[in-house]
């Protein structure tokens, strides 16, 4: 299976771009998201990262509950050159301070829910950093192919901190490659079709979500 994510991302969304993509289950209540949409959204967020001063190889923060939301700010950092760092939205301010000033984020993306906890960590900080603050529902008008920089397989993706459960959380750095192999192998070993749906129940800043 190729790594090259985006390639696969866009054949999918060219072919199927009303099939849906991502589904936000919350008792009766139901978001879904085609992959035009999520190829649409993710696209927007890259262009204004980028439009805002983001550099290819800059340092970004997610702080988004679990919701498709954080995919599409993933997605859209991802394709602007960011390195990503998922942070836990249960951690303290303090903690969160922390591992924003260890993994030397430059930027944040956060959802207006959490936008409060933000602020909170960084009255802790130096100085705030520049923001993308992302709602659930929020028009695009703006449009662009993904990515929008090119990127080795082997650049680094994301700085993906431990739960600190028996001591500090601790860092690592992953590439593309490691990420989008795990994720090969395991479509390899599941074999999935066009007609199932996959129920995740992880916060999405886990490294297996």
């Amino acid at each position: 299976m190729s790594l090259d994510f985006f390639a696969r991302f866009n054949e999918n969304a060219s072919r199927t771009p009303d099939r849906i993509a991502l589904q936000y289950l919350d008792g009766a209540h139901r978001e879904t998201f085609t992959y035009e949409q999520v190829r649409r959204r993710a696209a927007a967020i890259g262009l204004r990262l980028a439009a805002e001063g983001l550099h290819p190889g800059d340092h970004a923060g997610i702080l988004i509950e679990t919701h498709p939301l954080w995919g599409l700010a993933f997605l859209g950092a991802q394709s602007a050159g960011a390195v990503i760092v998922p942070l836990d939205p249960l951690h303290d301010p303090e903690t969160l301070a922390s591992l924003i000033a260890h993994s030397e984020c430059k930027w944040m993306l956060v959802s207006e829910r959490l936008l409060a906890k933000l602020e909170q960590a960084e009255a802790l900080l130096p100085s705030p950093l520049p923001r993308v603050v992302l709602r659930r529902e929020e028009e695009v008008r703006e449009d662009g192919l993904l990515p929008l920089v090119a990127r080795s397989p082997d650049d680094e993706l994301m700085i993906l901190y431990t739960s600190g459960t028996t001591g500090a959380p601790k860092g690592a750095i992953l590439t593309g490659r490691n990420v989008y192999q795990n994720v090969a192998a395991g479509i390899s070993m599941v074999g999935p079709t066009s007609e199932e749906h996959f129920l995740n129940v992880l916060p999405l800043n886990h490294v297996l979500a």
